[in-house]
């Protein structure tokens, strides 16, 4: 299977806090104590021998 999901910004792919759920063919992604730097623009990527979905989110984390 050459399928891949791709978070980005890449740096946060293999953080600790952000965690990759799922086996295909869904996912998600978990952020369980999201800290306010964690706000922005966040893309997934995902590609298999079919083509290529691309999705952005907005994150917005607000103070308790």
């Amino acid at each position: 299977n050459d399928s891949q999901v791709i978070y980005m910004p890449d740096y946060y792919r293999d953080a600790p806090h952000f965690r990759r759920v799922g086996d295909g063919p869904q996912y998600r992604l978990e952020i369980p104590r999201a800290k306010l730097d964690f706000t922005g623009a966040y893309s997934v990527i995902a590609r298999n021998c079919h083509g290529e979905a691309k999705a952005v989110i907005s994150l917005q984390i607000y103070a308790k």
